[in-house]
């Protein structure tokens, strides 16, 4: 209250002050003009009378030196000189008081020149009157007179002028005067009903200091009371004391039986949790110190019955004029039931992320697990096949069904093992050159039979694309188109499927590869449209009895496009077919021939090399129909190979021989493939010996698995199941005399 007071009345004073002392200093420059003028008044007066003087001195010298002729009276020329004298002096004193006019300067100078030609005159008569005939007399009598009112008229000029100067100036002073005048009666009108206004907010300024004080006081005991009341725990810290004001319910959330009151800070800081103290004291300073905007801390706190109670406190601090925080107003909030249901979220999400996680790796275990004998399978049923011509009707009909049996079996492990790299997030997309024809020419071959089988009609339109060359990932693309086709074909039952694509351009310039694959098949119900795109999903249950199908080809399918930027959409109408369509950014090469990557199940890593020497295998397998698939083939191209069981024994018959080529299955007992092509390559580090090329076979076919062959020392990587063509050409690769 009193610094308020005194900061009124600081104000009161500077403003009095800046008024009276306002008023004042424009009075006294108002007065200072005038008597400026004032001056200036005297001045022209001064001047007036001076000029008056003039007529009356050439009157006097006339006179006098008329009564000296006329009666030789010497005094009367005394008289003369005295005058003359005179006249001579007011000229001078004139000369000074009109030297800021220039029109009068002029006109003292023509009068002083007449002055001159008056006394010279008038000397002249008086001394020749004796000797100067009646004639000569007359005419210095008429010179005399002329001069005489020449100096009249040149007296009047002065006097005239310097009256009209005197008006004005009289007439400035009587206007400065009532200025003067209006000027301190208007000052001292503005000085009190500034005074009167200050009086006014100062009274104002104290009847809301003290209303303001009413109301914080009424605030204050609503605070208490809200408090009191309150379920949350209301706090006060009081910084310059080190005071902290708590509520009941403050007290009551820690077990605590104590009225609302003021206890040192330090005495609720004990009840921290040791592992939150520090944090907690950080976070406070931090914002106090203006580091953070908002505080909004999470700590523990002991409860009375030994238990920590988890404590959500938010607070606003109060900062003085100086910028510095006096107190910290808040709450606290019992959240320990909150905390203890998010722990249980974040343990079932953990639960389900590892659930989640156990099921894909349940699913490339078991891709691992049915690849391998897959190797035999489709290794035997290729043998059979080639040698079909000597069997019976019967038995070619066998090896068909198992041909095609093997075929199915390897389409749906690939498609759980895509399914696992998209979950894991492992699909690696290659960027090469290709040719679109070739590559809808490969679809429809490889789609055509199963239409043919269906008594549909299969028609490719890619016109746009003739003669082009893209760059993108050409296996990828075939093999969305192979899943659309295909589902296309299996749930038409009559008429046709029709393949179009489209060369687009966007605004931007770029373009884009649009394919329609149309049917006139079953169409889909609107109420499972959402269900389309789900994993292991089909329409219906009598669908997938009726079709047959995992429901993994059209989520892989999209799940690819969306990875090279586009989308794979349908339209549908139930009994009158659908129209899936595939969109696609691609980069277009027009006029250049497509460079074909093949869609080999091989993934070269390092430059093939020749090792000079006898052209021998060694194949490192522990799965014996492998063994007997891979061997067949090595036999059929008359290659001679030897056998290990395990990285082990690859070691020592590696140490006893030399082999051109290695065939090193990566999952073994004893030694695995990866450990054992370590070891290889440190051996032939440490002896200086030729690299021997090693190719891995396992029926793992993830990213982080060709990464992990290509570390330890691999130069080229085979996925099972193994494919005749895939183990000839990786020969051809490596041994000169495949190779020509």
């Amino acid at each position: 209250m009193d610094r308020v007071l005194l900061r009124n009345f600081l104000i009161f004073s500077i403003l009095s002050v800046l008024c009276f002392g306002g008023l004042g200093v424009m009075l006294a420059n108002s007065n200072k003009t005038i008597e400026s003028y004032d001056e200036w008044v005297d001045h022209s007066n001064k001047v007036i009378i001076a000029v008056d003087g003039i007529a009356r001195l050439v009157e006097g010298m006339i006179s006098a030196q008329r009564g000296y002729i006329i009666s030789r009276n010497p005094n009367f020329l005394r008289d003369y000189e005295t005058r003359k004298q005179e006249m001579s002096d007011l000229l001078a004193k004139l000369s000074t008081l009109t030297k800021d006019n220039p029109s009068q300067q002029s006109r003292l100078d023509e009068l002083r020149g007449y002055f001159t030609g008056l006394t010279f005159n008038l000397d002249e008569r008086a001394r020749n009157f004796d000797k100067m005939s009646k004639k000569a007399f007359d005419q210095g009598i008429t010179t005399i007179d002329n001069l005489s009112r020449n100096i009249q008229r040149l007296h009047d000029d002065l006097l005239r002028d310097e009256q009209s100067i005197l008006t004005q100036r009289v007439r400035k002073v009587e206007t400065l005067k009532d200025n003067y005048f209006y000027t301190l009666i208007v000052g001292g009108c503005v000085c009190i009903l500034v005074m009167l206004l200050l009086n006014i907010f100062l009274l104002s300024a104290q009847k809301k200091q003290f209303v303001s004080e009413r109301t914080i006081k009424q605030m204050e005991d609503r605070f208490v009371l809200a408090a009191n009341g309150a379920n949350d725990g209301i706090f006060d810290y009081d910084i310059d004391s080190q005071t902290i004001f708590c509520s009941k319910a403050f007290f009551t959330m820690l077990g605590m039986d104590r009225p609302a009151q003021t206890v040192p800070v330090n005495e609720i800081k004990k009840l921290l949790h040791p592992a939150d103290y520090d944090r907690a004291n950080d976070y406070a300073n931090q914002y106090l110190s203006g580091e953070i905007s908002e505080y909004s801390n999470l700590f523990r706190m002991r409860h009375t019955d030994g238990r920590w109670v988890w404590i959500s406190s938010r607070a606003r601090a109060l900062y003085n004029e100086e910028g510095r925080p006096y107190r910290l107003v808040g709450a606290h909030i019992d959240v320990t039931m909150l905390k203890v249901q998010q722990e249980r979220l974040e343990e079932a999400k953990a639960a389900a992320e590892s659930a989640n996680r156990a099921k894909t790796d349940f699913l490339a275990h078991m891709s691992h697990e049915i690849r391998t004998p897959l190797t035999a399978v489709t290794g035997i049923a290729e043998i059979l096949d080639k040698q079909k011509d000597g069997m019976t009707k019967k038995q070619q009909q066998l090896v068909s069904t198992l041909m095609s049996s093997a075929g199915s079996l390897k389409d749906l492990i690939n498609d759980v093992l895509d399914f696992s790299k998209i979950e894991y997030g492992e699909i690696a997309l290659e960027t090469t050159r290709f040719s679109p024809s070739e590559l809808f020419n490969q679809v429809y071959e490889i789609t055509m039979r199963n239409s043919r089988d269906h008594g549909l009609e299969l028609a490719f339109d890619y016109a746009d694309f003739k003669d082009l060359t893209l760059l993108g990932d050409p296996a990828r693309i075939r093999q969305i188109l192979i899943n659309l086709v295909g589902n296309a074909i299996k749930f038409t039952e009559k008429g046709s499927v029709k393949v179009k694509a489209h060369l687009l351009e966007n605004s931007d310039g770029t373009n884009l590869m649009k394919i329609d694959i149309a049917d006139t098949g079953i169409g889909i119900d609107p109420a499972a449209y959402d269900a389309i795109f789900e994993r292991f999903k089909q329409e219906d249950s009598s669908i997938s009895r009726k079709y047959g199908g995992t429901g993994l080809g059209l989520p892989i399918s999209r799940n690819l496009a969306r990875l090279m930027g586009g989308d794979v959409t349908f339209e549908s109408e139930k009994g009158k077919g659908s129209v899936f369509t595939l969109t696609l950014p691609i980069n277009v090469e027009e006029k250049e021939k497509a460079t074909r990557k093949s869609d080999a199940q091989v993934t070269p890593i390092r430059k093939k090399k020749y090792v000079a020497g006898a052209e021998k295998i060694l194949m490192v397998e522990d799965y014996e129909g492998n063994i007997l698939v891979i061997g067949h083939i090595l036999e059929d191209m008359g290659l001679k190979f030897d056998i290990a069981r395990s990285g082990t024994e690859a070691l020592k018959m590696l140490e006893k021989g030399k082999y051109s080529l290695v065939l090193m299955d990566v999952q073994m007992p004893e030694m695995d493939g990866i450990t054992a092509t370590k070891r290889i390559r440190d051996l032939e580090a440490e002896s200086g010996a030729d690299s021997v090329p090693i190719v891995g076979m396992t029926a793992h076919a993830l990213v982080e698995d060709r990464n992990k062959c290509l570390e330890a020392g691999m130069d080229a990587y085979m996925s099972k199941p193994i494919i005749d063509a895939t183990l000839r050409n990786i020969i051809r690769d490596y041994l000169p005399s495949q190779a020509a």
